[in-house]
């Protein structure tokens, strides 16, 4: 009953805020959009895009700033919902920053490997990581290298972290191998911190969602490697997530010696995810990923309605849409049919 009470005022904020959001229908509509003006153009109509997509005009409508202002809606509902939330609830909101910040690293990591300086604005996220963050932005944007960047996380968890891959032994040092830290420091902390801060129906929903989804991403990593790739195993260790939930580490390690991408497959069928796997041909890492994460989040919400599990499905399915958008507008402005576009969103 306690619990009721304390969710029952978020629920009606999340089922309200979740209506909202775009269905299926409205997809339909922007892929016949003939141009990303008329793409935009269509999003204004809509209440969760209006306040971000308004300063957008012709002469800013390139991919990194359609992603940056879509990412704006994100960071607004999360806002909406941190307001509303009890000192429980942003407990979890707080670890989702973590997600957050990793994600803004990242991006920030690409624009000096690229030998630009970075700008951070309001149109990038400069208020939000002000008020939600621990990141000093003032610092981050004064930074043109990454040793500047590294050196203007300090006094963070991510100072140390960077600065290791940074002064490695490693002959190259790539965007990629900084990345990855990123991830795995993300994953690695948010569930230990879910363990930590969690008990009951709370712990269950985050570790049944968050287990299924670091299980996933090790299986597309592996296959990737293993299929795509011609990866070391001690370069395979080390992108994977040391998290281990439905896939023990004994199968994990049987993946990354697999002689061939056919045995591979075969002990991934053999794991509790083998049923999206049973088609012979044409494989969809993505479309596997997705289908299973949107029925682990489906029936958490279903099962624990007055949980952590309205807010953790809400952004869940917020930057799904929003990765969907992102997808959608970049195939219409390569003049992809309406059909092809669909067939990548859904």
């Amino acid at each position: 009953m306690n619990r009721v009470l304390s969710y029952s005022g978020l629920v009606t904020k999340l089922k309200a805020m979740h209506s909202q959001l775009l269905k299926k229908e409205h997809f339909d509509e922007l892929a016949d959009c003939s141009s990303v003006t008329d793409a935009v153009s269509y999003l204004k109509q809509y209440t969760g895009y209006q306040q971000d997509l308004s300063g957008l005009d012709g002469a800013s409508l390139h991919r990194g700033s359609v992603e940056q202002h879509l990412t704006q809606s994100i960071y607004r509902d999360f806002a909406k919902i941190y307001r509303f939330s009890n000192l429980k609830q942003r407990k979890f909101l707080d670890l989702y920053v973590i997600r957050y910040e990793a994600a803004f690293l990242k991006q920030c990591l690409r624009t000096v490997y690229d030998g630009n300086a970075i700008s951070i604005t309001d149109d990038n996220g400069k208020w939000f990581f002000e008020k939600h963050s621990s990141l000093d932005i003032t610092r981050l944007n004064a930074a043109s290298s990454i040793a500047e960047l590294i050196d203007s996380v300090k006094g963070t968890a991510y100072y140390e972290i960077l600065y290791r891959v940074h002064n490695s032994a490693k002959e190259v040092i790539t965007l990629f191998d900084y990345e990855m830290t990123l991830d795995l420091f993300y994953f690695r902390t948010t569930w230990k911190m879910m363990n930590k801060l969690f008990t009951g129906e709370e712990r269950q929903v985050l570790l049944e969602t968050y287990g299924a989804k670091i299980d996933m991403l090790n299986i597309q990593w592996l296959y990737r490697s293993r299929t795509y790739y011609s990866m070391s195993s001690a370069d395979i260790y080390s992108i994977i997530i040391p998290v281990y939930y439905k896939l023990r580490k004994s199968t994990i390690a049987a993946m990354v010696e697999a002689e061939t991408p056919e045995a591979l497959l075969e002990i991934i069928r053999s794991t509790p995810y083998g049923r999206q796997f049973r088609e012979e041909n044409n494989i969809s890492l993505e479309h596997i990923y997705r289908t299973l994460l949107d029925a682990v989040h489906q029936t958490s919400l279903r099962r624990y309605p007055y949980s952590i599990a309205c807010v953790n499905s809400y952004l869940y399915d917020k930057e799904h849409e929003v990765n969907r958008l992102t997808t959608a507008i970049e195939g219409i402005r390569y003049g992809l049919s309406h059909d092809e576009i669909m067939q990548y969103i859904f």
